[in-house]
């Protein structure tokens, strides 16, 4: 289960076959913060990047099932917003949270 901009349910939900999961980020898994996983969910998801729900990694079997086949960390999320994302849909404020969220990573040392 994921959520997508095209998506159908009230949060965007839809499904996607597993073969597709490589193309969805697993957010909960790159970030415990509920505030960076609610900013950076919505980010995804406007510039067209799917995400796993959040539900779907609570039980730590299908998190370790996910994670060998859906993006579930900042590199890997990096280059799936460069290869895929269109940053053309995100609003100023959007941008600048995504910046500031990647250089405080790159201060720390986590990209």
């Amino acid at each position: 289960p994921i959520c997508s901009k095209d998506g159908v349910g009230d949060n965007g939900e839809t499904i996607v076959p597993l073969i597709h999961a490589s193309k969805c980020v697993a957010v909960t898994c790159i970030s415990p913060e509920t505030d960076v996983v609610k900013s950076l969910s919505e980010l995804l998801t406007d510039c067209g990047i799917d995400i796993i729900q959040h539900d779907a990694v609570t039980d730590n079997r299908i998190t370790r099932l996910l994670k060998t086949f859906c993006v579930h960390n900042n590199e890997e999320m990096l280059k799936i917003l460069y290869e895929r994302g269109n940053m053309d849909s995100l609003t100023g404020v959007q941008r600048h949270d995504l910046l500031a969220y990647f250089s405080v990573l790159s201060v720390k040392g986590g990209v």
